[in-house]
C-alpha cells in the first residue's frame, strides 16, 4: 500500500510540474491510451492508470489529452496535462456572417469561420454550393404508417440560399472532410456529439474553437417537426435552430462566434442549456 501511495504521488508531483508539457516515454515502455479509450479492463495496469487529472491532480490542472499508466509498477507516461482557466478566449479568431447569401447557411458558416481560423482561404457561399450535402425532405408515410424522411444529421435540407431547413454534424464533417481532402490536408473534422459544456471550455482551453448546434440567441428552443429516417433514427428540427462557434469563456458568460452577429457574448448557462437542448452537438477540426 505504502508502494502504491508513493507511486501515485510521484505521479502528481511529475505530473503537476510538467503542467502543458509533454513527457517522454521512459526507454523500454510501449503503451499510452487516448482519453476516448477505456483501460478499465486490463489486468495489468494498476489504479493509477484510470485517475482523471481533473478529479485526482492539483486543482490548477485540468483533464489531459491522454491518461497516465502504469505496468508492472512503473509509470509508463503522462502527456500534456493543461492548466484550469477560469477564463479564455482565443486570439483573433476570424468573423463571417452567413447574411445576406445564406440566409439559413449557419452551419456551413460556422464550418467556415474555422477553417479561416487553420488558414484555409475558403468563403462560406463555395463551402455551402460545393461541398455541403443537401437533399429535400421528402416527406412520405410508410407501410408501417410511420412519417418519413430525409436523414437531417447527414444532409441540408433544402438551401441555405432560400429555402431551407437545418443539418445536423454528419452533413458538416461530410463538407469539411471533403474540402481539406481535396487541399491535401492532414486535419479532419470530427463530432464530439455528447460532449458536455465542460468539455467544450477545454478544448477552447487547448486553442481548439468548438462548432456547436444551439439556439438563435441562446433563447429556449420552440417546439421541434420532425420524422423518420429509413434507417430508424428520429430526427427533428426548430425554427430557431443555429449553429455557431465557441470561441472562449469567462466564469458567467461565453464568447460565441454567432453567424447572424459576429463576436458576441453570452450567458453561460443559457448557452449550456441551449447547448444541450440541441443534444450536445458539436464539430472540431484536428
Amino acid at each position: 500500500m505504502k508502494n502504491r501511495q508513493k507511486t501515485k504521488r510521484a505521479a502528481v508531483i511529475c505530473l503537476a510540474a510538467a503542467c502543458a508539457a509533454v513527457l517522454l516515454n521512459p526507454a523500454g515502455t510501449k503503451t499510452v491510451y487516448a482519453a476516448e479509450q477505456s483501460s478499465k479492463d486490463s489486468d495489468k495496469e494498476s489504479e493509477l492508470s484510470r485517475l482523471k487529472l481533473s478529479e485526482d491532480l492539483a486543482p490548477d490542472v485540468m483533464e489531459s489529452a491522454l491518461r497516465i499508466v502504469t505496468m508492472e509498477g512503473k509509470i509508463i507516461t503522462a502527456i500534456t496535462a493543461f492548466p484550469r482557466r477560469t477564463d479564455y478566449s482565443l486570439p483573433s479568431f476570424p468573423e463571417v456572417l452567413q447574411n445576406p447569401e445564406l440566409p439559413k447557411g449557419c452551419e456551413i458558416t460556422a464550418l467556415t469561420m474555422i477553417l479561416n481560423y487553420y488558414g484555409f482561404d475558403i468563403d462560406k457561399t463555395e463551402m455551402s454550393d460545393k461541398y455541403l450535402p443537401k437533399a429535400p425532405e421528402n416527406l412520405r408515410y410508410g407501410a408501417d404508417g410511420r412519417l418519413l424522411g430525409t436523414d437531417l444529421n447527414h444532409y441540408f435540407i433544402g438551401d441555405p440560399a432560400g429555402d431551407g431547413h437545418v443539418c445536423g454534424t454528419g452533413a458538416i464533417i461530410t463538407a469539411a472532410n471533403t474540402y481539406l481532402g481535396e487541399q491535401e490536408s492532414s486535419r479532419r473534422a470530427i463530432d464530439q456529439n455528447g460532449a458536455t459544456p465542460e468539455k467544450l471550455y477545454q478544448l477552447v482551453c487547448q486553442g481548439i474553437p468548438v462548432i456547436v448546434w444551439v439556439t438563435i440567441g441562446m433563447e429556449k428552443r420552440r417546439p421541434t417537426t420532425g420524422w423518420n429516417t429509413e434507417e430508424g433514427a428520429f430526427v427533428e428540427w426548430s425554427t430557431n435552430d443555429h449553429a455557431a462557434v465557441l470561441v472562449g469563456y469567462t466564469e458567467k458568460t461565453v464568447k460565441i462566434a454567432d453567424p447572424l452577429k459576429g463576436l458576441v457574448e453570452y450567458d453561460k448557462e443559457d448557452f449550456e442549456a441551449s447547448f444541450i437542448s440541441r443534444s450536445n452537438q458539436c464539430v472540431i477540426l484536428q
